[in-house]
């Protein structure tokens, strides 16, 4: 289960919450494409 954390995606600039996967991994579910913290640098 994931959880919902507020960040936005860095490949879409969604600004509502995204799925965090692990520890260091998230989802954007309006551009369907994972990522990481590194990634919002």
């Amino acid at each position: 289960m994931a959880s919902v954390v507020d960040i936005a995606c860095p490949f879409c600039d969604r600004i509502e919450g995204v799925q965090k996967r692990d520890l260091d991994r998230y989802y954007c579910p309006d551009c369907e494409r994972p990522f990481s913290l590194s990634d919002l640098v």
